[in-house]
């Protein structure tokens, strides 16, 4: 093998560097592409053309589930659109989460479904203003500064009882917050789903399950997943669920 010195190599990296950045553009311009004329199909109308290209899109943000889930809710396809429209929420800006309050609520209207609370829809539009990581730092400061007044006994008890509130709700923010990120939820795509005691439809029928029906993801085997739901465990096929990312 041909010996090469410290400069050359620095210049491969660099020229790698160059290449890969140049791919990554070229794929982001490209999947830029795919939305804009997904956008242009559905304004002409063209809405099975329109979802197809946003289903075609490798990397979807919030505004691309978000307009899959206009388009399924334009065809009928609730269940998708509630799906697509969950997937949307996550680091949706305000804006855009404003929209999604309102659809999301159609949309669970038209499944009769039971609404989100006012409480769960008020936190994901505070969420969509407020960063995670600035919350977590304010934990830290709060309990750091409350720690300090104790240990050197300063400051009044009405300065101890508002930080003391305010370490209470960047906690409880960022509790919720993590509880929803570890939550592994899916919808039920299809009507009268049955819920099976194990996984295989050769085990007892426990109850069905109504399309647009939000389950907690417990486990998965092969093709089957252990789900909760109403109060109980049970297993569903997998071709009746959408997994939310």
């Amino acid at each position: 093998m041909a010996y090469r010195d410290r400069g050359d190599f620095m210049n491969m990296n660099k020229l790698l560097v160059v290449v890969v950045v140049w791919i990554g553009s070229i794929a982001a311009h490209q999947q830029k592409e795919l939305f804009l004329k997904g956008v242009a199909y559905y304004d002409q109308g063209n809405i099975k053309e329109a979802l197809s290209l946003y289903q075609s899109i490798a990397e979807k943000s919030p505004a691309v589930f978000y307009n899959i889930g206009m388009c399924d809710r334009a065809l009928g396809n609730y269940p998708q659109a509630l799906s697509a429209f969950r997937n949307a929420e996550q680091n949706a800006d305000p804006l855009l989460m404003k929209k999604l309050n309102t659809v999301i609520q159609d949309v669970k209207k038209k499944l009769n479904q039971p609404l989100d609370s006012s409480y769960y829809r008020l936190f994901l539009f505070f969420a969509s203003y407020i960063s995670i990581f600035f919350v977590q730092i304010l934990f830290l400061g709060c309990l750091f500064w409350l720690m300090i007044l104790w240990w050197l006994r300063l400051g009044s008890r009405l300065h101890k009882v508002f930080i003391f509130i305010a370490l209470m709700s960047a906690g409880f923010f960022c509790g919720f917050d993590y509880w929803l990120s570890r939550s592994n939820y899916a919808i039920v795509i299809h009507n009268d789903i049955p819920l099976y005691a194990g996984p295989d439809v050769e085990y007892h029928k426990l109850f069905s399950l109504p399309a647009g029906q939000e389950v907690k993801v417990v486990e998965q085997q092969q093709s089957w997943y252990k789900v909760y739901s109403n109060g109980m465990y049970g297993w569903l096929e997998e071709k009746n669920l959408e997994r939310l990312i």
